[in-house]
């Protein structure tokens, strides 16, 4: 369930991000802003310069109703960094790692007039770091049914050329700083899970999100993703192979990865480190899972 606003009431700052030329044309065929820009602008405008320069940056994630919108918002695009790059090698489009999005970076004059930042918060050289676009080339269709495929329930916030959409429950969620998973299909859950606990100031995990996590973690255990449009990404992949780093780091939030779930993993997470004794060297096996029962005192 999903209220509607009027895009009148965005911030003065968030109205000027949108009203570039590109952005402005992806609305006008159809296309609408959503995920973790439109959280972001929705709930903490003041921090979008943060959102989009910091050294934890986001991008701008376009969406679009049909395939037609999506590669006229393409062309338009190309066409203008076609014209800014003769003045500034910051504009430029590439396709995206996964194939499905196009990329375009922008300097970020194109959106910010002030850009005298807190250089200790901020990427270095800060008039020199572009701004992504991603216009995305998968889950077409209207806002509301788009933002129904997100994984996380915080991120199903969308503006469109007139009317924002923000889920019901995304309000109290964010007054709680609490980060709930919807769905468990996407190969790249863990990577975004991350995102948000560490880098977007979700620190509490809600409660329903355990269910859904120990169902990735099968997924991930066997390399089955069903038909998720990512799942070509990892066909050729050893099981167990990626994103350990991610899994690894979300093992202490015992709300998301509950105890039982840790048996799932026994062995899968192992890595090995050098350690030094004089002038000798040996490796060492590291079991995350096992430490991890440890610090929660169920096993000595």
């Amino acid at each position: 369930m999903f209220n509607e606003y009027n895009t009148s009431n965005l911030s003065k700052t968030i109205k000027k991000i949108i009203a570039q030329p590109i952005i402005e044309y992806a609305l006008s065929r159809g296309g609408f802003i959503a995920g973790g820009f439109s959280r972001c602008a929705m709930f903490y405008p003041e921090s979008i310069k943060n959102y989009l320069l910091g050294k934890k940056s986001g991008d701008i994630d376009i969406f679009f109703p049909d395939v037609e919108s999506y590669r006229a918002a393409c062309d338009y695009a190309m066409n203008y960094c076609l014209k800014g790059c003769a003045e500034d090698p910051l504009y430029a489009t590439s396709n995206s790692l996964t194939g499905f999005c196009t990329n375009i970076l922008l300097p970020a004059s194109e959106f910010f007039e002030n850009l005298s930042l807190d250089k200790s918060t901020y990427v270095y050289n800060i008039d020199h770091e572009p701004i992504k676009i991603q216009l995305v080339n998968v889950f077409h269709g209207d806002q509301q049914s788009v933002l129904d495929t997100f994984d996380i329930e915080n991120c199903k916030v969308s503006i469109g050329k007139k009317s924002l959409y923000v889920s019901k429950e995304v309000e109290d969620l964010e007054n709680s700083k609490t980060i709930k998973v919807v769905h468990n299909t996407s190969p790249l859950l863990p990577i975004r899970i991350k995102k948000y606990i560490y880098s977007r100031g979700l620190v509490n995990v809600h409660p329903h999100s355990s269910e859904l996590m120990r169902n990735w973690l099968i997924s991930w255990l066997y390399n089955s993703w069903d038909d998720h449009p990512l799942s070509n990404m990892f066909l050729k992949c050893k099981r167990r192979s990626y994103h350990k780093d991610e899994i690894i780091s979300l093992l202490r939030h015992e709300k998301l990865v509950a105890s039982d779930q840790l048996s799932l993993l026994f062995g899968s997470l192992n890595y090995d480190v050098r350690e030094y004794c004089g002038y000798s060297t040996y490796w060492r096996t590291i079991d995350p899972v096992k430490n991890e029962l440890k610090r929660r005192k169920l096993l000595t």
